[in-house]
């Protein structure tokens, strides 16, 4: 994203409105291209407890740790997953999901 414009489009915050999870910030990332869709989910636990985040937005694709994030000596940041359209993340922890889905999906 090269401008100001490019981030307005492609970055939302979901853990938003009355229903908001205290102490997490989730950021959505997009990366569209002509066959497929690449989504960046970033995942900031800033509680002392672990917490879980779903959101209707994320359904639709399969979500894994970020590699660097999979292979890290902190054992804690390893342990964030995404299973069954929920994400978890350990106290004070920021982790970095990467999803994929065909755009012939939707």
């Amino acid at each position: 994203m090269r401008d100001k414009e490019s981030i307005m489009q492609n970055v939302s915050f979901l853990n938003t409105g009355p229903g908001q999870i205290p102490g997490m910030i989730v950021m959505q990332l997009h990366d569209q291209h002509f066959w497929w869709q690449r989504e960046r989910v970033v995942i900031f636990n800033g509680s002392n407890q672990e917490l879980e985040f779903e959101h209707e937005d994320l359904a639709l694709a399969h979500y894994s740790l970020h590699p660097t994030q999979r292979r890290s000596i902190d054992w804690q940041t390893r342990q964030s997953s995404y299973n069954n359209g929920k994400f978890k993340v350990p106290a004070m922890t920021t982790a970095v999901f990467i999803g994929h889905q065909s755009r012939h999906r939707r």
